[in-house]
């Protein structure tokens, strides 16, 4: 059934988590760019083709950069963590992403 991969693919951007580990924050001043690396990780272990992972995440990443400036994303990223509302606004961005790929 054809349907399967967007319900996994949805189930991936909603579990993306939008949270940087911490290593990986520490490792990058700039969140945008933690973010993607992020992304490509998490959506390829979900088993989506490395070019497939690719688009999707370089999609949310230019929406983001289009939508908020660093210190705004970063605000969104940390209240996300903590506030389900927020969360789920980032992640709607990963899945309008997936939908156009």
């Amino acid at each position: 059934m054809r349907r399967a991969p967007a319900v996994s693919g949805l189930i991936l951007l909603a579990s993306l988590g939008l949270t940087l580990p911490p290593a990986l924050a520490q490792k990058s001043q700039n969140s945008f760019d933690a973010y993607y690396q992020e992304c490509l990780q998490r959506v390829k272990k979900q088993g989506l083709a490395p070019a497939l992972a690719q688009d999707i995440c370089q999609c949310t990443i230019a929406e983001f950069k289009r939508r908020y400036s660093l210190p705004r994303f970063q605000a969104l990223v940390q209240k996300s963590k903590t506030d389900p509302k927020t969360a789920q606004a980032l992640a709607e961005v990963g899945e309008d992403c997936f939908f156009e790929n």
